[in-house]
């Protein structure tokens, strides 16, 4: 006698429902991922502007220790570094970037005329108007650096 099997075969695979979760699944994670780009290439661009700044401000740094070695006592006091493209106490923008330099210290004692203090703020800036020196300070990069009078005055 033969039997018959009754009832359903069982077969492998996906059905519809948990394909669809996985397309679904998968999809998010792919949008997450791409929401990531953005991000990644503001922060390659702002570590670019940071690098830029930082060889600009050696660049510059290093010339006025050279210059400040060749200038005369008169020169020394009044401040004649011959900065090409940078105006001294003035918000300068250079190449869509900020820059504020100064150059002073204290005059109390023949000693202290002997030493100026560089400070130079530095931000990568493509907004429209001009930048104040508040904003360069707040949010720029510092670079620091001291220049001595190499003879006696």
């Amino acid at each position: 006698m033969m039997t018959r099997r009754t009832g359903f075969r069982k077969r492998g695979g996906f059905n519809l429902i948990e394909v669809s979760l996985a397309i679904v699944v998968v999809g998010l994670g792919l949008i997450a991922i791409f929401a990531l780009f953005p991000a990644g290439l503001e922060a390659i661009r702002v570590a670019s502007a940071e690098t830029s700044n930082s060889l600009f401000a050696e660049r510059l740094l290093n010339g006025l220790h050279a210059r400040s070695a060749e200038m005369n006592w008169t020169e020394w006091n009044k401040d004649e570094f011959n900065l090409p493209g940078l105006a001294l106490n003035t918000v300068t923008v250079l190449d869509q970037t900020a820059y504020y330099l100064t150059i002073g210290g204290p005059t109390n004692t023949p000693a202290e005329r002997r030493r100026k203090e560089v400070l130079l703020y530095a931000l990568p800036w493509v907004a429209p108007g001009a930048p104040t020196l508040q904003w360069l300070m707040d949010r720029g990069n510092t670079y620091y650096t001291e220049l001595y009078y190499r003879e006696s005055p």
